[in-house]
């Protein structure tokens, strides 16, 4: 059941790469977080955000450099592949940074809230497939999420 919850939860709110949480209400309750949990995770990602910051700037100078660059009467391939290469490294350093703050959020939780965990990880991964089976209408997320129903009479959708 916590499964089927979680990847409505996945569904409906889009699986965003980076989704900011002021009051993660859902997932205290599937995880039965603490509120010190929830402010000590809420703290990392604060930190994250201020540790990854100077990269993130420095890669929207790189990719304003980038766009320049191609955008110019006769780009140099050069500097196209070394701006590229630049950013790469710093998208790089970025997810390292990620995976060592994530290994920290994971370190707050019990053994339990890690098993629940995993199974939002298995419904993450079966966002993509679900916003699919939504679009070619296999899914009524109307339904599935409680929003209320966007469909005319007849079930048919409003025009």
């Amino acid at each position: 059941m916590q499964y089927v919850v979680a990847l409505i939860c996945v569904v409906a709110l889009g699986a965003a790469n980076e989704v900011g949480v002021s009051d993660p209400t859902e997932l205290k309750e599937i995880l039965a977080l603490s509120e010190q949990q929830v402010q000590d995770l809420q703290h990392l990602k604060t930190s994250f955000g201020e540790a990854v910051q100077a990269d993130r700037d420095q890669i929207r100078t790189l990719q304003m450099q980038l766009r320049e660059e191609l955008n110019a009467e006769t780009p140099n391939a050069a500097i196209v592949g070394q701006l590229q290469v630049e950013i790469t490294e710093l998208t790089n350093k970025i997810a390292a940074t990620r995976a060592e703050f994530g290994e920290d959020a994971r370190a707050i939780l019990t053994g339990e809230q890690l098993v629940a965990l995993a199974s939002l990880e298995q419904a993450l991964a079966l966002a993509t497939p679900a916003r699919q089976a939504v679009g070619l209408n296999l899914i009524d997320t109307d339904s599935a999420t409680g929003f209320g129903s966007r469909r005319g009479p007849r079930g048919r959708g409003r025009r």
